[in-house]
């Protein structure tokens, strides 16, 4: 799930812990702006105008890339089933998950953070060498884009917690350009955060 952004892993976590023992655990942190989808794919069968909580399955998404729709299309930032949150959130998030806070066994933060190193985004935009954790996604949705990019490097033993996001509407010839943009920017104020850290 985070080492490929892989959202069918992603599904088949979050239906063994199930999606109201997380969102739980966002209202006990605090995380009041922050929403998460019922799963991947019911969220994008909900963009694509099913009804909210239908389920078409992989036949379904098959259909979808196909270019088959369930209805008329909707916003992926939208009321009923979203993804969302804030860059104060997300670094308050991260800055107390990597701590221990929401963890009752020290294996378990170990494993938590070795999962997190894992993620194949770190080596874009992390100074080479520098310890960190992240997370991060992205959506492309008719004309709507999004990249976000959240998690911590530690620098010399000090804690930088971060979240780059940018949404954006553009035909498909403006993600690539966007993307090289926002990984350069992600990348200079990371190296800039070291370099204040070094020196």
């Amino acid at each position: 799930m985070i080492a490929h952004s892989d959202n069918t892993a992603r599904d088949i976590a979050l239906a063994a812990c199930r999606v109201e023992n997380v969102r739980a655990l966002i209202a006990q942190a605090s995380l009041t702006n922050t929403q998460m989808p019922s799963s991947t794919r019911q969220l994008i069968s909900y963009l694509a105008g099913a009804p909210y909580s239908v389920d078409p399955g992989w036949d379904g998404m098959k259909a979808l890339q196909k270019g088959k729709s369930f209805g008329t299309s909707r916003p992926p930032l939208n009321d009923v089933e979203t993804m969302a949150s804030t860059a104060r959130e997300m670094v308050k998030w991260y800055q107390a998950a990597l701590t221990g806070t929401y963890f009752t066994k020290p294996e378990t933060l170990t494993e938590y953070k070795r999962i997190l190193s894992m993620a194949d985004a770190i080596p874009q935009a992390v100074p080479p060498d520098i310890a960190a954790y992240r997370e991060g996604g992205s959506i492309d949705w008719n004309d709507f884009h999004c990249f976000a990019f959240a998690g911590q490097m530690i620098p010399r033993g000090a804690k930088v917690t971060f979240y780059f996001t940018i949404n954006w509407s553009s035909n498909a010839n403006g993600v690539r350009p966007m993307f090289l943009a926002y990984k350069k920017a992600a990348s200079h104020v990371l190296s800039t955060a070291q370099n204040a850290v070094l020196y």
